[in-house]
């Protein structure tokens, strides 16, 4: 959808993504209102559209509470510590409302998923050199979603969080892997190249530990 407008739409400045399935919201009035103050922005390079799911034990609470902070924290824990400022609760949240030149660096010069896109942006938006935000990011309060059939969903929960593990732990090694025309020579190369592999490993030691964590307490929760 992204790469069709853009090579259909020249034009356009802003492109605004919305959720299909919002089937459930509490308090609707207050909801879409905020939603139509959303669509109007422009003066963010990426806002994103937060919103709470009234119950800790929903399937996208239990997500983001067990899989994807702690995931982000062990992976980026930098861009981790950046979300909690904005603040943003939802990384996730598939309400987005960017600038089209923002999108098509993005989207063209980076790695592209099927999946989780906002988290994807916000991982390539980050400057790691400066520590800080390459783009204006803005944040706003939608109002609450409900998630009434999760309570019994634990395979959709956990098959969520073993793709956002995926792509986090892909997306390091691509930004952190050492080239070899950035270094003098091949003992030089080799010596960085081995502290990135364990660097690596040791990441993805406790990546598995808060996965093991993770399905364990869900499981648990849910009453699988």
């Amino acid at each position: 959808g992204w790469g069709h407008v853009l090579d259909n739409y020249p034009k356009a400045e802003r492109i605004v993504q919305l959720p299909g399935d919002l089937d459930y919201v509490n308090e609707d009035v207050e909801f879409y209102n905020n939603l139509g103050r959303f669509i109007e922005i422009t003066d963010a390079d990426i806002a994103i559209g937060d919103f709470g799911t009234g119950s800790k034990y929903s399937a996208k609470g239990l997500v983001d509470t067990y899989g994807t902070y702690p995931l982000l924290a062990n992976w980026f824990p930098e861009i981790s510590q950046s979300i909690r400022s904005l603040p943003l609760h939802r990384p996730r949240s598939e309400f987005l409302n960017i600038k089209t030149s923002v999108l098509r660096d993005l989207i063209i010069n980076n790695r592209n998923f099927a999946y989780e896109q906002t988290l994807n942006f916000l991982i390539k938006s980050w400057n790691y050199e400066q520590g800080e935000w390459k783009h204006h990011l803005s944040v706003s309060s939608l109002g609450s979603l409900s998630d009434s059939k999760s309570f019994r969903d634990y395979r959709s929960c956990i098959d969520q969080i073993e793709r956002i593990e995926r792509m986090l732990s892909l997306l390091w090694r691509e930004i952190w892997e050492p080239k070899r025309q950035n270094y003098a020579n091949d003992q030089e190369f080799g010596e960085q190249y081995t502290m990135f592999s364990t660097e690596y490993d040791t990441l993805r030691t406790k990546s598995k530990g808060i996965m093991e964590t993770a399905r364990t307490t869900i499981r648990a929760l849910l009453g699988a």
